[in-house]
């Protein structure tokens, strides 16, 4: 993620942790941006009292030396000046205020969907995420686990794709939608060999005008599960 940079300009005594956090609780308010989204430079020379080319020069040599990509055509340097330390900064904001509000909307957006009648994810997703936005709803690849103990059901292909459809079921109704909303499915399966006892107990769920599918033998799945079902779905 990029950040902003606050260039700070000292002329004798490089200012103190206290000072430096001023500053950054400064320019964050001044800016919109969370301080950790700030990061500080100092520079040991004459305290400028205004942008001219030296200052900028410098700015720039000192983003270059740490790495830190610069585009002058994207890319804004902003003087302030003072904030009551006697300290001058140079703020190098790299289109980040922008990006910042984008990723706060892309967060409004988007809904989280937990509940307990279903497995709880047992790594780094969720169970389904909503957008609010198009009022889509995108299910995460449920295996036949029983959200009670969390564990592989024991039985035959239609036992376990039932109990996996029963999951995606459940997560559905806790975002506030059906089976019937589904438009794509995806089913992963350890063995296509035992594809019409799926597709039978399949259909029992999505009788009437089913969703699109693509369904994909694998060489193995979690937990040794003999399938697994995800869901696209829109709601109103």
């Amino acid at each position: 993620m990029k950040k902003a940079y606050i260039i700070i300009f000292y002329d004798l005594q490089s200012p103190s942790s206290s000072e430096e956090q001023e500053i950054i609780n400064g320019m964050s308010r001044q800016i919109g941006l969370p301080v950790e989204l700030i990061n500080t430079i100092k520079v040991n020379g004459p305290m400028p009292t205004s942008p001219d080319d030296h200052v900028i020069a410098t700015c720039l040599l000192n983003l270059e030396q740490k790495n830190i990509p610069f585009d002058s055509e994207r890319d804004q340097i902003k003087f302030r000046s003072g904030m009551g330390l006697g300290v001058a900064t140079i703020i190098v904001e790299e289109s980040i205020a922008k990006m910042y509000d984008n990723q706060a909307v892309v967060q409004k957006r988007r809904e989280t969907i937990k509940t307990p009648n279903a497995p709880a994810a047992i790594g780094p997703y969720s169970q389904a995420i909503k957008t609010t936005a198009g009022k889509m709803i995108f299910t995460a690849g449920q295996i036949p686990l029983d959200p009670a103990t969390g564990r592989l059901i024991e039985g035959d292909i239609s036992t376990q794709t039932r109990r996996a459809l029963e999951n995606v079921k459940a997560i559905l109704d806790a975002a506030g939608a059906k089976l019937e909303n589904v438009v794509k499915t995806t089913v992963f399966m350890a063995d296509l060999g035992e594809f019409a006892a799926m597709n039978e107990v399949y259909g029992e769920y999505f009788p009437v005008n089913p969703p699109a599918r693509s369904t994909i033998e694998v060489k193995a799945l979690p937990r040794g599960a003999k399938v697994e079902i995800e869901t696209i779905a829109i709601v109103e």
